[in-house]
């Protein structure tokens, strides 16, 4: 890489003006920050961690508000970028298995019928075993609990 003055003010510009973006994974975006970190390092252009980490809590979009709350008020050290990043890959993780687990459990409501809650218990008790069938034998006569 070039070391010219107009190749570095590119750089910096680029990390100046770095912003995260919903529609993109954390990951990804991730990448590219620190490929800008690295093309300024290559041409020698050194940062401080705290700034790496400064301009990195910056990029975050607003859903990330609490986060970075939590990252720059939460500790009484100095965060380094690398916990940062673990961080936000750990956040990314968990909100990818949140809406796994919330997909998983709309299933499960559709496939027991009018939602199954408990009003549905109650109506069946009363008799109506017409719309409800046994989980054993898969009749409409009966539920499993009275399985013959």
């Amino acid at each position: 890489m070039t070391k010219s003055l107009a190749h570095r003010q590119f750089l910096k510009q680029q990390l100046y003006s770095f912003k995260m973006v919903e529609s993109k994974t954390v990951t990804e975006q991730l990448t590219e920050f620190n490929k800008i970190l690295d093309d300024l390092e290559n041409i020698e252009v050194t940062l401080e961690d705290e700034d790496k980490v400064i301009l990195l809590l910056c990029a975050l979009p607003r859903s990330f508000e609490s986060f970075k709350d939590s990252i720059l008020y939460g500790k009484e050290r100095i965060v380094t970028l690398e916990e940062v990043q673990a961080a936000l890959r750990t956040k990314e993780l968990t909100k990818s298995m949140d809406l796994r687990a919330d997909e998983n459990s709309e299933g499960l409501g559709v496939s027991r019928g009018n939602g199954g809650g408990r009003g549905n218990r109650g109506s069946s008790k009363s008799g109506n075993k017409e719309k409800y069938k046994c989980f054993k034998c898969h009749k409409f006569s009966h539920f499993k609990r009275d399985f013959p």
